[in-house]
């Protein structure tokens, strides 16, 4: 899924783009993170809302 979505984003020449990742909050497309195996689909919405709040706050 995530490789379509950056195709979408190259196709459409998007210059400025950021990931939310489960573990590391708000990414810029050049950070390069170590794989883990957390999904924001399996987090509690309270979870998912306190780790937005804390990357945006960065």
């Amino acid at each position: 899924m995530f490789s379509k979505a950056v195709k979408y984003i190259e196709q459409n020449n998007y210059d400025n783009w950021f990931i939310l990742s489960a573990k590391y909050g708000l990414l810029s497309k050049e950070q390069m993170i170590v794989p883990y195996d957390l999904t924001l689909k399996n987090m509690k919405v309270s979870e998912r809302k306190s780790g937005l709040k804390l990357s945006l706050n960065k």
